[in-house]
């Protein structure tokens, strides 16, 4: 071999174990230092970045499974997004609180079929596919069932993004949405392998290359903050200023912190407008993925936490409450007109959706958590657990809360019944 030819393979050599090295044993380790802003730019890995567990491959810990609740959206994110690590979210809090680590896979605008099955099996796969990496099985994963959005999203699922092939004479047939569901779980695998090749085990010069064209699309758009991914949720650069508007003159009344306060107008809560029939469809492709999660994570434990429609987190004191629709197309949506509800048909729908999904949990071999009675108890003690920005996610408070009832629920198995709202004099019914 020639002289130069030796001098190449050696550099090509040393090159390669140089980056190795690196990638290995630097880069990786680095994952958690990372900005949350940045946190996209890491793809597959992005979830290892989470600063709620004590090092990047989290030991004995918690998943959670769910929407934007389960992301963390809110008036809390808001607040600390520009801080090094910022707590925002039921994750953080719980991990403070047990001292135990918490991943969470959390997709806005998820729903079962899709947060529970395709994308915990995409993000799980995703994160495995890596070469030395390899998460254990988690001790227990937690759903977050939202009780404001899972059934509308559901449905809408069902009504417009059903594959084409999806027999809809059947659609009230467990065992053939058992079936779909199976199948979108195999959707989920193929996904976290797709374009997948040994060089893309090179994490951390992919991740130079999405920084260098995050960084040419902020100067090129004239960004005030360079390097960062401008989520929409996040507001980067703007500093966060309370917005209590929508509270000024609102009829409706609820106990906050011990007095009577207003809740925020115009809300759009689906929960209301959902009929009977609606709510079993939904349940039965809820039902369907809750098998397929216990599939992938058969030594974990399941826990589905029931979270309440923001209007069913307070005390109510008004009789009757002016809420809206959410109407939602094939790739829109819209706000329906304002309709009025008694405080006992929203008491009453929280109930029938609360003890069908507890019955969905029970049916899987899960354990199920009400988080209703926390919420409302802390909302009325202490104070707002939403907004006021947000109205539709929980704030520091709320979060908090959550990760109490998390904790309590594992433990020793506190919430584990629906509680009543509806009935006479019931906890949230209303003080008329």
């Amino acid at each position: 071999m020639r002289e130069r030819h030796k001098n190449f393979l050696t550099f090509l050599v040393a090159l390669v174990l140089s980056y190795t090295a690196l990638e290995f044993a630097v880069w990786r380790p680095f994952l958690e230092e990372v900005p949350l802003t940045l946190h996209t730019t890491l793809g597959r890995l992005q979830y290892l970045a989470q600063t709620s567990k004590a090092d990047v491959i989290p030991k004995d810990y918690t998943l959670i499974i769910g929407d934007s609740l389960a992301e963390g959206l809110g008036d809390q994110l808001l607040q600390v997004i520009q801080e090094r690590k910022p707590k925002y979210n039921a994750a953080h809090y719980l991990h403070d609180a047990t001292g135990r680590d918490v991943l969470t896979f959390g997709v806005r605008g998820g729903y079962p079929s899709d947060t529970y099955v395709f994308n915990t099996y995409r993000n799980w796969g995703g994160i495995n596919v890596y070469a030395g990496i390899e998460l254990d099985q988690p001790k227990d994963v937690v759903v977050l069932y939202s009780g404001a959005t899972d059934i509308n999203d559901e449905m809408t699922n069902i009504n417009f993004w059903l594959p084409k092939n999806f027999d809809r004479t059947r659609l009230k047939d467990p065992k053939y949405i058992a079936e779909h569901m199976a199948a979108r779980a195999e959707v989920g695998r193929k996904a976290a392998k797709r374009r997948w090749h040994v060089f893309r085990n090179a994490h951390m010069l992919d991740t130079i290359t999405k920084l260098t064209k995050l960084l040419y699309k902020n100067v090129k758009k004239g960004a005030d903050v360079l390097l960062t991914d401008e989520d929409p949720a996040f507001r980067v650069g703007k500093a966060y200023v309370p917005n209590w508007s929508r509270h000024k003159g609102s009829p409706v009344k609820i106990r906050v912190g011990g007095e009577t306060k207003t809740y925020p107008q115009n809300t759009v809560e689906a929960l209301a407008f959902h009929s009977a029939e609606e709510i079993e469809q939904a349940s039965l492709f809820f039902d369907a993925s809750l098998v397929e999660l216990k599939k992938l994570f058969p030594q974990s434990r399941l826990w589905v936490v029931y979270t309440p429609t923001p209007i069913n987190a307070y005390h109510l004191e008004s009789p009757t409450v002016m809420l809206r629709d959410r109407i939602r197309f094939a790739d829109t949506e819209k706000a329906g007109p304002l309709t009025e509800f008694s405080a006992q048909h929203l008491a009453r729908q929280s109930d029938r959706i609360c003890r069908r999904i507890r019955a969905g949990t029970l049916a899987s071999g899960g354990r199920f958590i009400d988080s209703r009675p926390h919420l409302r108890d802390v909302s009325s003690r202490i104070g707002y657990v939403h907004g006021p920005n947000d109205a539709g996610h929980f704030n520091k408070r709320g979060y908090t809360a959550l990760s109490e009832i998390i904790r309590r629920g594992m433990k020793d198995g506190a919430f584990d019944t629906c509680a009543n709202l509806a009935a006479p004099g019931g906890d949230g019914a209303g003080r008329q």
